[in-house]
């Protein structure tokens, strides 16, 4: 077993992360290529998921040796690895107990664990809060993190590590709560920093808006999680008099790209991931759209080799012309995640829905979604992964109807496909319904 690739690549991923930030394009290109082979030789001999992948297509270690030959290796899907027990992902000899789990309610459609070390997780959350510092994050701000918070299972708290709860005064707003609410706790902390999805943003900036005297004037304002429309962005950007810079990430890799202060483009995590844009198993030319395929470059617990998250993106120029030598994404079509609007004229965020789903089902469903068909009529479509008895779907649509409240008709539908939206995309959380 070469474990040794594992312990020198997470040596040197350490050192240059934490060196300096100014680096030249082919010191980052040396460092992306040595990394690879480092992942690549790992993955093979040590992860079973890989070996098989490697065997099966006639790709050998020593056959991927640029960032070119990356291409050689098949993309892997969510699908392909969701059925798969953890002892096929993760490195033969670690103990899976001791390995920090973060499981997403996936946009896909298709529920996603992923597993990392101690180290690998602060390498994460460094790279992360390195990128809010270059959208504008400034030691002591005062921040207002609106997003889900997850009551069931244990996330830890990335704003301890590396003395981060030291530089800013973080405070969680729980993005599930009413518009009315997130902005009553937002003109109480009068906050610096504003982070939060552009979905909940939109409804906090339209009661701003509604109510002049409800005025905040954060320095910044960071979307992530969701698309950030050029609707959504001119009216945030306007009822916060300042603009909001968009933030690109998915829990499976955590960071992989940020705003450019002066562009507007995506400066990509180099030193973390390889993303490559592809279409039809080809990448694509700058200008055009494909899918998102990433590797890790310091995850070896849990190594991901041209994965797709199910995202799409536009590929940007080789260097953005801010000088900065990270590669580039143009626009990122990324996810959406739609309100319900209820009967009582109540606007639910749909994510609302997914702790029923992590208590009474996670184990047993493959794929959902759900869909508001009419105010008064949700449908929950699930592809099982095993046989669910009635008790269980009793339990789960009990929790779900419990969320929604009276007079709705909540249906659940056992099926062997969810059929993807008309523009080509999954999406777990369907509205049909108009506000109006």
């Amino acid at each position: 077993m070469h474990l040794s690739d594992s312990i020198i690549g997470r040596i040197n991923g350490l050192k240059f992360i934490l060196s300096p930030f100014k680096r030249s394009r082919d010191e980052i290109l040396h460092f992306q290529q040595s990394q690879m082979r480092r992942i690549i030789n790992h993955a093979y001999y040590n992860v079973p998921y890989y070996r098989r992948l490697f065997d099966s297509n006639g790709v050998r270690p020593q056959d991927i040796r640029s960032l070119d030959d990356l291409r050689h290796v098949p993309v892997t899907s969510k699908k392909d690895l969701i059925s798969l027990p953890s002892r096929d992902v993760i490195t033969a000899g670690i103990n899976e107990s001791r390995l920090l789990t973060y499981t997403t309610s996936s946009t896909s459609g298709i529920p996603s664990t992923s597993r990392r070390t101690w180290i690998e997780q602060r390498i994460n959350d460094y790279v992360r809060w390195r990128a809010k510092y270059h959208m504008g994050l400034r030691p002591g701000d005062t921040v207002a993190l609106v997003h889900f918070i997850y009551e069931h299972g244990a996330v830890e708290k990335s704003s301890h590590m590396w003395g981060i709860s030291d530089l800013f005064q973080i405070h969680e707003i729980n993005c599930l709560d009413p518009p009315e609410a997130i902005l009553n706790k937002l003109k109480c902390l009068n906050p610096d920093v504003i982070i939060g999805y552009p979905g909940v943003l939109i409804r906090v900036a339209d009661l701003t808006l509604e109510h002049s005297e409800q005025t905040l004037s954060p320095r910044l304002v960071v979307s992530g999680g969701e698309v950030l429309s050029p609707h959504m962005r001119s009216v945030i950007d306007n009822a916060f008099s300042t603009r909001v810079f968009n933030n690109y990430g998915c829990t499976e890799v955590n960071q992989i790209g940020w705003e450019c202060r002066k562009t507007g483009h995506f400066h990509v995590c180099d030193d973390n991931i390889i993303v490559e844009i592809v279409k039809n198993g080809q990448m694509v030319n700058e200008g055009e759209a494909g899918e998102v395929v990433i590797t890790t470059l310091n995850a070896f617990a849990a190594p991901l080799i041209r994965y797709c998250p199910g995202d799409i993106a536009w590929r940007g120029p080789d260097q953005c012309s801010c000088g900065a030598q990270w590669s580039v994404l143009g626009e990122v079509e990324g996810r959406k995640v739609d309100y319900f609007v209820l009967p009582d004229g109540r606007l639910m965020h749909a994510w609302k829905l997914f702790d029923p789903i992590f208590m009474h089902a996670y184990d047993w469903i493959r794929q959902y979604q759900i869909v508001q068909e009419k105010r008064d009529l949700v449908v929950l479509r699930l592809v099982p992964r095993k046989y669910s008895w009635p008790e269980e779907i009793k339990r789960l649509k009990a929790g779900i109807m419990k969320e929604l409240g009276s007079g709705i008709e909540f249906k659940v539908l056992i099926t062997e496909k969810i059929p993807p939206l008309p523009n080509g995309k999954y999406a777990n959380y369907v509205s049909l319904v108009s506000e109006e």
